[in-house]
């Protein structure tokens, strides 16, 4: 039995929305920001189990930054950094989940923040 050329196209026009990565706007309107002194912004997101996150980020000064999750009363941190001015990371969800990225400033004035984020669908073998 033949495949019908319109089903195929179709095919090819679906995987081609759902096969692409999504770049996801972040969790406030403008990735470049100011953390307030003494304390934290997060940028958090939804990922299926086997879809990644890359991201990247730069700050001006040091922040303690991390990639956590909750399951239950318990917080995962897969990613923890301390002090950290910049680094470039992919994460792949364990499991279906809201996932948060986290940047500390623990300094008594405003550190600048510039970071970018790409959810990428899970990987077929």
């Amino acid at each position: 039995m033949r495949t019908p050329v319109w089903f195929a196209a179709a095919a090819a026009l679906f995987c081609l929305g759902a096969c692409a990565p999504r770049t996801i706007s972040p969790g406030f309107p403008n990735p470049s920001r100011q953390i307030p002194p003494e304390e934290a912004v997060e940028d958090c997101f939804t990922l299926l189990e086997g879809e990644s996150v890359h991201y990247s980020f730069q700050t001006g000064d040091p922040v303690n930054f991390d990639l956590h999750y909750h399951e239950g009363s318990a917080t995962h941190y897969p990613v923890r950094m301390d002090r950290a001015t910049h680094d470039t990371g992919t994460f792949v969800a364990p499991k279906r989940g809201r996932y948060c990225l986290s940047w500390a400033n623990s300094f008594y004035a405003p550190v600048g923040l510039t970071f970018q984020r790409e959810i990428r669908p899970r990987a077929v073998p």
